[in-house]
């Protein structure tokens, strides 16, 4: 069973210390993730902001618990790419198990977790004001796969997150920094992804990107030498210079780069 107050019913198996464990580990998944909840007589509906490693531990979890409790009926399903739903339900005579359930979704103390206190929730306009960016932007962030599908309230709103937040702040950050958003997306996929990651990753990146400036700001130094060779050499026409012999938009000119450079 997932509460000491339920040791009285014979359906669970678990031992007192194995009952206190599980409903730690549920209250440990449970609780930070709970974003909404619908009760309806012996059923709940729990709407969890999980990614799939949290959702693949709450599963084997609920699975556990329905092999102690056979009473119990779960469904997990993926609302959205941050956005779990799992309907819970206890069946006769066994309804009181669900006000048990339901007390997982506290933290300890007793105060309902809706959305996490450190991390509160915003509508577009609020997240996007705090990003520095338009709320359009943001909705194209999203459909570009570059920040999470955000969580919708009952009524439909979109919910950001601080971590939202600062994610799009690296994203303009990252364009800020020459990188096109194919190469953003990637770069937050390897270097947010669960596990851990090479902290190398971001630096090699830079470093490339460096490299790829420093050959553009190299070919733009060499335009701008030959801009000023044709001012100084008084060019007149780009089919039929008549300026001299070292014409540079002459093709047959002999002309080199060292010259151009030299001119200022």
């Amino acid at each position: 069973m997932t509460a000491a107050d339920l040791t009285s019913i014979a359906a669970c198996s678990l031992e007192p210390a194995g009952m206190a464990q599980r409903a730690a580990d549920l209250r440990g998944i449970l609780a930070p993730a709970l974003r909404d909840l619908r009760r309806a007589g012996a059923a709940a509906e729990l709407d969890l902001a999980l990614d799939s490693a949290e959702e693949r531990a709450l599963a084997e979890l609920l699975r556990l618990e329905r092999e102690c409790c056979p009473f119990w009926r779960f469904s997990l399903s993926r609302r959205s790419a941050r956005l779990v739903r799992l309907r819970v339900r206890a069946e006769a005579p066994y309804e009181a198990a669900l006000d048990a359930f339901l007390t997982l979704t506290r933290e300890r103390g007793g105060a309902s977790i809706g959305t996490r206190p450190q991390e509160p929730a915003f509508r577009a306009g609020e997240a996007a004001r705090r990003a520095g960016v338009g709320v359009e932007t943001l909705r194209y962030y999203e459909r570009r796969g570059l920040i999470p599908a955000p969580v919708r309230r009952p009524s439909g709103q979109r919910e950001y997150t601080l971590d939202d937040v600062r994610l799009v702040r690296a994203i303009k950050m990252a364009q800020r920094l020459g990188f096109t958003l194919a190469q953003t997306k990637e770069i937050v996929r390897v270097t947010r992804r669960r596990g851990g990651h090479d902290p190398a990753v971001l630096r090699e990146q830079v470093e490339a990107k460096l490299a790829e400036v420093e050959d553009k700001i190299r070919g733009l130094e060499l335009m701008r030498a030959e801009l000023r060779a044709v001012i100084a050499a008084e060019c007149d026409s780009l089919v039929d210079c008549e300026c001299g012999d070292d014409c540079p938009i002459d093709p047959e000119a002999p002309l080199t780069v060292r010259g151009l450079q030299g001119i200022r």
